[in-house]
């Protein structure tokens, strides 16, 4: 089952927060938190629903060191673990590995 994010209030928060002439920074900051903050949530959806103690996060969005930030901060107030990419970049290094482990498997199994 796929848990989805409605992201039109914070297109509109951003649209109302520039006709106010909002500085870009502050903008930018409550940008990065309110996505920060929909991430752990999903995570934390995706706890419950499978019953699980922990969740891991990917991908190149991560390498937004503002936004990764923020999110291990906030989900050090939740009930879950969350784990993060230590040695293996999230971007498309991570990925390149995983193909190299499939097409192992796939090897060793002798299906290529």
């Amino acid at each position: 089952q796929i848990l989805e994010i409605e992201p039109a209030p914070l297109i509109e928060a951003i649209l109302r927060d520039l006709r106010e002439g909002i500085p870009a920074g502050e903008i930018a900051a409550a940008f990065h938190h309110s996505i920060a903050r929909m991430v752990v949530e999903l995570s934390a959806r995706w706890a419950r629903k499978c019953g699980c103690p922990a969740v891991v996060i990917s991908g190149g969005v991560f390498q937004n060191r503002v936004l990764y930030e923020r999110v291990m901060k906030l989900s050090g107030e939740r009930e879950y673990r969350l784990y993060h990419h230590r040695i293996v970049p999230p971007n498309d290094g991570g990925i390149s590995l995983g193909q190299v482990e499939a097409a192992a498997a796939m090897l060793e199994k002798g299906m290529i």
